[in-house]
């Protein structure tokens, strides 16, 4: 009895040391039996990160932007990508990026862009990536805007270069420019301007590609002008930035309702 006493008091130790260590496994890895599905690419490095303030909505651990070209192709649409995790489809970079329910244009959830004067600008970059005819739409908002040129843009822009193309208000405030950069340095080659005003009310920013031209259409009201470059011929990804100066004051800009469709 003795014998097998002990073996009882064994056996059920051991069962009991298997069930802490799936508790502790669990606790540990709480997504583990969890598998997401999403087409985006497998490039998910996550390396100098960059620390983040005490988020006000759920928070996104910063990753660095620059990326690989994913197996799969291009994506041929996009549906608002601010319902789900930020981490399945973008990765972040900057002061703060936050997935939050306060500054929603519809849905449950938008996502807030802060920038500091000393780290100068956030931003959000899809992992997916799109080719030939794009168009990008996105909903903006500044929530907090300082002086000294703080502003934010809806951007397509090549993974494997400088080059990109931008929509969003001017320094001045009084107008929303579209710019074009060259993949080699970076510098400005082409730019359009509107007379509209993007404020703390909700505007409607996209930009459209085709062979040679872009058009930039704010509110409804658009431009057009030829490009340097044939952004038809080449990847890109969809950029959202929220960015200060210098000398400027924090800001923050909120973004929702994204969609982006090629051909």
């Amino acid at each position: 009895m003795v014998g097998g006493e002990r073996t009882r008091r064994a056996v059920l130790a051991g069962i009991g040391g298997l069930t802490l260590a799936g508790v502790a496994e669990a606790v540990s890895n709480p997504r583990s039996d969890v598998a997401f599905d999403w087409p985006w690419g497998d490039d998910q490095a996550s390396v100098g990160q960059t620390p983040t303030p005490e988020p006000q909505g759920t928070p996104v651990t910063p990753v660095p932007t620059a990326g690989t070209a994913e197996p799969g192709g291009c994506r041929s649409a996009f549906e608002s990508g601010f319902e789900r995790p930020l981490d399945d489809r973008f990765r972040s970079s900057g002061f703060s990026v936050e997935r939050t329910t306060e500054y929603a244009r519809s849905g449950e959830h938008g996502v807030l862009l802060r920038a500091r004067s000393s780290d100068f600008e956030s931003k959000l970059r899809s992992q997916a990536r799109f080719c030939g005819d794009v168009t990008a739409e996105v909903a903006g908002r500044y929530v907090v805007a300082g002086g000294g040129g703080a502003n934010f843009t809806l951007a397509l822009v090549d993974p494997d270069s400088f080059a990109k193309l931008a929509v969003g208000p001017m320094q001045s405030g009084n107008a929303v420019a579209v710019q074009e950069w060259t993949g080699q340095g970076g510098s400005v080659t082409g730019w359009a301007s509107l007379p509209r005003t993007v404020g703390t009310d909700w505007s409607s920013l996209a930009l459209s590609v085709s062979a040679g031209t872009v058009t930039a259409t704010v509110d409804g009201t658009s431009t057009t002008y030829e490009t340097t470059d044939d952004w038809t011929d080449r990847p890109v990804r969809l950029q959202l930035r929220t960015k200060t100066t210098t000398t400027g004051s924090d800001v923050a800009a909120a973004f929702d309702d994204l969609r982006v469709r090629t051909g």
